[in-house]
């Protein structure tokens, strides 16, 4: 998924980040990474699952792409807890009216949330890690349309076959014309008809 989406998307409906919110292949608060002006959102990707091949004879695979959403907000101090928890509730409730049942792209279902936690504290912020998830569909199961970009190899494959100009057809009837000095009921390795047909 494209986070960049995702990004422009809480910028604009999350305006308590006041435009806050940033992408990170990795983040580790306490390497004292990133010093940020709270409150603030960062977006990482997570990891994606998939099930086995919804059809038999074309290979198309639902996969879920998760992504998670790091609320970061200033601590209080020991004695008042409850603004950071209040301050984390109010966020929260944001970003699931901005993100839960929204599509992130083309082809997305709407985006699920899965679950968050504190995964760190310190004397200046808390975060809040949010998990987000949202499913997708690799591959055709009608065949690729026309002008699609093809989405798996064996797609790519027949993308590149010649058009399909005619048929020729051999007929080995079963019954009742089989020879049944050679085989009965049939087929009896004989061809019985041809037919061509061109194709439009």
């Amino acid at each position: 998924m494209m986070l960049s989406h995702v990004v422009a998307h809480l910028r604009q409906y999350c305006p308590s980040f006041a435009q806050r919110v940033a992408v990170a292949l990795e983040f580790e608060p306490d390497r004292g990474q990133v010093r940020l002006t709270v409150p603030a959102a960062v977006v990482m990707p997570s990891d994606d699952s998939a099930e086995p091949s919804l059809a038999q004879n074309v290979t198309v695979q639902s996969v879920t792409d998760r992504f998670v959403v790091v609320l970061v907000v200033a601590s209080a101090d020991a004695k008042r807890g409850d603004a950071t928890a209040d301050a984390l509730h109010g966020l929260r409730a944001e970003l699931w009216r901005a993100l839960v049942g929204w599509r992130p792209g083309d082809g997305y279902e709407p985006i699920e949330y899965e679950g968050g936690e504190v995964t760190h504290m310190d004397r200046s912020a808390t975060y809040y890690a949010m998990t987000f998830s949202a499913a997708f569909v690799v591959g055709f199961a009608g065949g690729l349309p026309s002008g699609a970009t093809p989405e798996t190899w064996q797609e790519y494959e027949l993308a590149g076959l010649p058009a399909l100009e005619g048929l020729d057809v051999d007929v080995d009837v079963i019954d009742p014309i089989a020879d049944p000095n050679i085989k009965k009921p049939g087929p009896d390795g004989r061809i019985e008809f041809n037919l061509h047909e061109d194709m439009p």
